[in-house]
């Protein structure tokens, strides 16, 4: 089993999320290189979507398979935004108010 994170590119297979809105809120962050997806063995683990603004990278959106769920998925995302950040130059890593 290989854990991997990249750039989420707009046709990704996210059956996972259910919720319509999430669907859209990906689509429209993968479509401006603002989210990542963790796979293992090719198969979509997890998805983070975030907004750049100033010198701030804020959280929009983490999800996680849920049969994955305690597997490190969230960690590995969030240490891999905060390697973005840094490479912005932003200060700030923040959650939007209101994520669930």
């Amino acid at each position: 089993m290989s854990m991997i994170v990249r750039k989420a590119k707009r046709d990704d297979n996210l059956d996972f999320l259910s919720n319509p809105h999430e669907k859209d809120l990906f689509s429209e962050h993968a479509g401006r290189g603002e989210a990542i997806v963790a796979c293992l063995d090719d198969r979509i683990a997890g998805v983070l979507c975030y907004d750049v603004v100033d010198d701030k990278v804020e959280v929009i959106m983490l999800r996680i398979r849920p049969e994955l769920y305690g597997q490190g998925i969230a960690s590995l995302l969030l240490n891999e935004l905060r390697g973005i950040a840094k490479g912005l130059g932003a200060k700030i890593m923040t959650f939007r108010k209101g994520m669930r």
